[in-house]
């Protein structure tokens, strides 16, 4: 009858596993600050622990604390009346921690970073990516702004055509827009030999505008235009070859991007884990799980005292008759 007083065994292994477990965040942080050899190196370190980190430990440090009480309770007699209020409030306990526990490793899987295609870890090794994507939509936005805005005449120094618009020499400061008005709604028109490769041009910019909008979105798009503030007409005729030719290579050096590499650069958002402990998160899973099994043993145990607290009860009654 004594034996039922502590702990079974799998609450002694829940104990061990539980203490064992819940010191290996803070020993992460320990070793980490040991690697390095200054002292402000070492509180940059302790800086650096995001709040998840630090709510992590803490919450690791209190289920190794449960797991020691476990321990004690399997070393430590009680009586029947102190066992069972022990073990339901380590039981209340751990099943606060488990569920605090899965809320933080909810909160961290839900992490989806930065809302931004600008992310830094995708062209971390990939600038030539990120490079062709500015210069597409930096250079449409600008074509497109010449198509609807400018006069032939301004195409002309943009867009290196062999053939332009009919009448476009007698009237070079006739809009783009009036010179090509008609061939966006009649699509047979399109065809009309190469007189029209403006026009053509500018249809073609005009879709290609909008699916770049789709696929980065109007206000990420906006951010590659606001980054340069003045821009040389050079590259303004880089952009006509690049939208002419559809050479993403053609003479880099003097691209938009290059050109204005370090406002480019800054548009690149990093995105910073809520928890930049290497082993935390997979600890934290592991905990849950062992405090989970835990409380259903100690539920199993506090059947058995209230069983055994009621057998002495009538023993004791029984003994009052006689």
């Amino acid at each position: 009858m004594d034996a039922t007083k502590r702990p079974a065994l799998p609450l002694l292994l829940g104990g061990v596993a539980l203490c064992t477990l819940g010191a290996l965040p803070l020993l992460e942080v320990c070793y980490a600050v040991r690697q390095v050899s200054a002292s402000p190196e070492k509180l940059q370190v302790i800086q650096a622990l995001t709040t998840v980190d630090k709510f992590a430990i803490t919450l690791s440090a209190l289920l190794a604390a449960l797991g020691g009480v476990l321990l004690a309770l399997h070393w430590v007699e009680l009586p029947v009346t102190s066992a069972l209020k022990a073990a339901k409030l380590l039981t209340i306990a751990l099943a606060v921690a488990a569920l605090v526990d899965a809320a933080l490793l909810t909160s961290v899987a839900s992490h989806r970073g930065p809302d931004t295609p600008w992310k830094a870890e995708t062209y971390a090794d990939h600038e030539g990516l990120f490079e062709q994507q500015v210069n597409d939509v930096f250079c449409h936005a600008k074509g497109l702004q010449v198509c609807e805005l400018g006069s032939v005449a301004e195409a002309r120094q943009i867009f290196p055509l062999q053939d332009w618009p009919v009448d476009s020499d007698r009237a070079p400061g006739r809009r783009i827009a009036t010179s090509c008005e008609g061939f966006k709604d009649d699509v047979q028109l399109w065809d009309y030999q190469n007189k029209m490769q403006l026009c053509r041009l500018c249809g073609n910019i005009t879709a290609e505008e909008e699916q770049l909008q789709v696929k980065f979105g109007a206000d990420h798009t906006a951010e590659v235009l606001a980054a340069v503030e003045l821009l040389s007409f050079g590259e303004l005729q880089w952009c006509g070859e690049y939208l002419v030719a559809r050479i993403p290579d053609h003479d880099v050096g003097h691209s938009p991007y290059w050109k204005h590499r370090r406002e480019f650069q800054v548009l690149l958002e990093y995105d910073t884990p809520p928890c930049s402990l290497f082993f935390t998160v997979k600890v934290l899973q592991l905990l849950e799980v062992v405090a989970s099994l835990c409380c259903v043993v100690l539920v199993r145990w506090i059947w058995t005292l209230q069983t055994l607290k009621l057998v002495q009860y009538k023993d004791g009654g029984k003994m009052d008759a006689a």
